[in-house]
């Protein structure tokens, strides 16, 4: 391998690369649009600010016929009163029908809605109440936050009320001697009875804790965790693209002829190819890290670990891999402008189903297949594994060995394509 043919072919195709405004706008302008919409639409800093909803309430309990410690007006306060981390959880609006309720609900004007019936004040201190909750959508994903809002605010009423309920019939209970009572064990009735009614109120006292991994317990982690998905769904789109049209570029530029009566080899013309493309994709990621890391992420990389050198060398291989199955695609392709084309759309669609930008989990069964055998999406999960979830070489490696044998793959049928094609291309030429 002559590294002087190699490098004089990667110094031509960077002069031509570079000479073109809409190479550099996918290069560098479109990543950064990326990083931008992720830094301040998907992970917004107003991301983990409580979400308000417009809720209506409609009260057919207007009129509660006996002395009631608590009725529906103030369950009516109760939510507008409601909050979390200090912002309001509900703005209330009192509808005077369900028919309007509805009809809003049906417009798209307020997220949920909440009937209350008739008595039921009454039926909310003597036993059991019922309510009738409607929800609504704004947009294609409001209506599951609006259930889980409301019902996580429900769950915790019902429960504080339970509590005052049993506060309330303790009271009562304390009032009388049971000093002879039987109990199951050996402990005062009045004690007992105290710890049962609780146990009916809250049968099971839950704690939650958030254990996540480092990556992703803060936004500054979770904008880094999606700026490097941004790097490979750059890499995949102008990857692929390069890959596909660079063959023909020569070919409509009228050099591969002469390419083909110079001394370069199949293996040396490859390697040049996929190395002149290697060069603008890392620098791009660069500048893509770089912008991410000034609109507020962080990139998780310890110095200290010696697997997480491995890291640089996996964007490299990203970037190596892309441009090698965008090869493999000028063969679909007649024009530099239809291979560039398609290489797009494909690097497009296969950074959105292979698990690159979104997890895998969340696709149908058979696109989460195609990501576990896509070779790019190997690079990426052991990136993560690294960086995100702290494993050890012993389970990154199988990734790894599936990693480099792709790559040879890659690079094996890049030059058996092209030692069947660059004959026919030469004489279209």
């Amino acid at each position: 391998m002559r590294r002087s043919v190699v490098l004089a072919y990667v110094l031509k195709e960077l002069k031509i690369m570079f000479s073109d405004k809409v190479t550099v706008f996918w290069l560098v302008a479109w990543p950064l649009i990326w990083v931008f919409m992720t830094a301040y639409v998907f992970v917004s800093p107003t991301a983990q600010s409580p979400v308000q909803l417009e809720l209506g309430v409609v009260n057919y309990d207007t009129t509660p016929q006996h002395n009631l410690s608590f009725i529906s007006g103030d369950f009516i306060r109760i939510l507008k009163e409601a909050e979390f981390n200090g912002t309001k959880i509900f703005n209330v609006r009192v509808y005077s029908s369900e028919e309007k309720l509805r009809e809003d609900l049906r417009k798209g004007r307020i997220d949920a809605g909440i009937v209350i019936p008739a008595n039921f004040s009454l039926s909310l201190v003597m036993g059991s109440a019922r309510l009738s909750v409607l929800i609504g959508a704004r947009d294609p994903y409001s209506s599951s936050i609006s259930y889980s809002v409301i019902s996580s605010f429900l769950n915790e009423f019902g429960r504080r009320i339970s509590l005052y309920k049993v506060e309330t019939a303790l009271g009562y209970i304390g009032q009388y001697s049971f000093a002879n009572a039987y109990t199951p064990i050996n402990i005062n009735f009045t004690d007992y009875v105290k710890s049962f009614m609780y146990g009916l109120a809250v049968p099971i006292n839950v704690s939650y804790e958030n254990v996540k991994p480092e990556a992703l317990a803060t936004r500054p982690n979770t904008l880094g965790w999606y700026t490097i998905g941004a790097v490979g769904m750059m890499f995949l789109y102008s990857g692929f693209s390069y890959g596909a049209s660079a063959l023909l570029s020569e070919k409509e530029r009228g050099t591969l002829r002469r390419l083909r009566a110079s001394p370069i080899k199949e293996s040396e013309l490859v390697l040049a190819i996929i190395l002149s493309g290697i060069a603008p994709l890392v620098i791009s990621a660069v500048i893509v890290i770089v912008v991410g890391v000034l609109t507020g992420a962080n990139i998780v990389f310890n110095p200290g670990n010696p697997l997480h050198w491995l890291v640089p060398l996996l964007i490299l291989d990203g970037a190596f891999l892309s441009i090698g199955l965008g090869i493999l695609l000028s063969l679909l392709a007649k024009t530099s402008q239809g291979a560039s084309a398609l290489g797009t759309a494909l690097g497009l669609m296969f950074s959105f189903t292979a698990g690159i930008w979104f997890p895998a989990s969340m696709m149908p069964s058979w696109l989460q297949i195609l990501s576990k055998v896509f070779s790019p999406t190997w690079i990426f999960d052991a990136m993560r594994a690294i960086m995100v979830f702290n494993r050890g070489l012993d389970e990154v490696a199988p990734t790894l060995i599936n990693v480099a044998l792709s790559t040879v793959a890659v690079i094996l049928a890049d030059i058996a394509v092209y030692k069947l094609r660059l004959k026919k291309y030469i004489e279209e030429a």
